[in-house]
């Protein structure tokens, strides 16, 4: 999760970023359970509000040209 905080928005660039944990990867999970912190990219706090609000978060994502996978695997160090 430091990874992705201190990544900079995936959107923006903006140094100021929040973790935004993915529901598009990672294991099936109920109502109000997070992914685990390894399925998470940094998102600047108007970038992760709009996010929320928006609703669809593939939709979102692909909007801005964001590749999950490859962010993660930066983040990761190529590990994922």
């Amino acid at each position: 999760m430091e990874a992705a905080r201190e990544g900079g928005c995936s959107v923006c660039g903006n140094p100021a970023a929040d973790a935004h944990h993915l529901r598009i990867l990672g294991h099936g999970r109920g109502l109000g359970v997070k992914n685990g912190d390894d399925y998470t990219i940094p998102l600047c706090r108007q970038h992760h509000d709009e996010l929320h609000a928006f609703g669809d978060e593939k939709l979102f994502l692909d909007l801005h040209g964001l590749d999950v996978v490859k962010i993660l695997d930066k983040l990761n160090g190529g590990k994922k």
